[in-house]
């Protein structure tokens, strides 16, 4: 790309994870949002009429061949829905592009290798983005547990209540409960522990008829066993009550480090019938916002050639599938060895 100009960007997708992404491109001066692709081409049309981004151009996924075949755009941001991610990210690939990708590549490991082979071939950095490690706190834990501050680390625990509750639409095409929200849980254990976890057992429910009605889980358990004696542990819901309720404990032999949830603001209010705090954030957009736009400058930054990305290849490859283990072993009632996942794809 010329230095004399602003990395274009075509973004894939205007939903939950879209919306951030776009607020985002707009406002960093070195990027130049040219493409929006997407279905809804009322919503894209209303966001660029109000937003003034007269040189931004829509198109439909049908359509798409037009965006590829522009030479200013530079970067692709996928956030459409799941399903539609591998095939998005291999032809952004083979048309020379750069690819940033909301979680998962693909829903199926081998298929997750064949877009690093790809993106090899074609020398492009390809990105799965794991905010959670661009948050400051989850970082700061991390980095601390690394440095050996707590000891040896006996169990690292996550909670990850969702709210408020999924639209039945993105439902639909959410690719289920472990794929679309567990895999973030998955991927922050093993980056704080620096393992790949030899067994998991997972265990899940579904209390809301809705649920049901997509033969998916709203409530989900998980334990993974690493082969230092460290025990991983998640409780993931898609409905919560009180607000995103989001926090990391790692707990070690000399201490442990947590990170609990944030808040709007830190005003108490107390009278007769007792003390009231502010609630916590409310929803991922909210919590994650400063990571999102650490985690787009971290991608841009490793175009231009500035850094190595931090997600690599393996990382990727991992979460899916301790995540493909998950699920089977929720399936089949048993712990289940992620060598045996491996194996199926030697």
């Amino acid at each position: 790309m010329e230095n004399q100009r602003r990395i274009g960007v075509a973004l894939f997708g205007l939903g939950r994870a879209g919306k951030i992404h776009i607020g985002n491109i707009v406002r960093l001066p070195q990027l130049e949002l040219r493409w929006i692709v997407e279905m809804d081409d009322k919503l894209a049309g209303d966001y660029i009429q109000n937003n003034f981004l007269e040189s931004t151009k829509i198109t439909t996924p049908e359509n798409v061949q037009q965006v590829f075949q522009d030479p200013r755009v530079d970067i692709v941001i996928i956030a459409s829905p799941t399903y539609t991610h591998f095939q998005f990210v291999i032809k952004s690939l083979e048309a020379g592009k750069h690819v940033f990708c909301e979680k998962p590549l693909a829903v199926k490991t081998q298929d997750v290798k064949l877009c690093y082979e790809i993106a090899q071939k074609y020398d492009r950095q390809l990105f799965c983005a794991f905010n959670r490690r661009f948050d400051e706190s989850f970082l700061k834990a991390r980095e601390a547990a690394q440095r050996g501050d707590i000891g040896r680390v006996f169990r690292v625990k996550t909670v990850n209540r969702d709210s408020p509750p999924p639209t039945l639409e993105y439902l639909k095409t959410s690719g289920g409960l472990i794929h679309d929200t567990v895999i973030h849980e998955v991927d922050t254990i093993m980056w704080v522990t620096g393992e790949v976890p030899e067994f998991v057992y997972g265990c899940a429910s579904t209390f809301c008829d809705t649920y049901k009605e997509f033969g998916d889980y709203d409530s989900a358990s998980v334990i993974l066993s690493f082969a230092s004696g460290t025990i991983g542990i998640t409780d993931t819901e898609r409905i919560c009550t009180f607000g995103y309720d989001q926090r990391l404990e790692i707990h070690g032999e000399f201490g442990m480090l947590k990170v609990d949830n944030e808040q709007e603001n830190l005003l108490i209010r107390s009278n007769e019938i007792g003390c009231h705090g502010t609630p916590f954030k409310y929803s991922f957009p909210q919590r994650y916002e400063k990571a999102y736009v650490r985690e787009l400058m971290h991608f841009v930054d490793a175009v231009l050639g500035k850094c190595v990305l931090s997600v690599a290849k393996q990382d990727t490859v991992n979460a899916l599938m301790v995540v493909e283990a998950i699920e089977r072993s929720i399936a089949e009632g048993r712990r289940v060895f992620i060598e045996e996942i491996k194996k199926e794809y030697e």
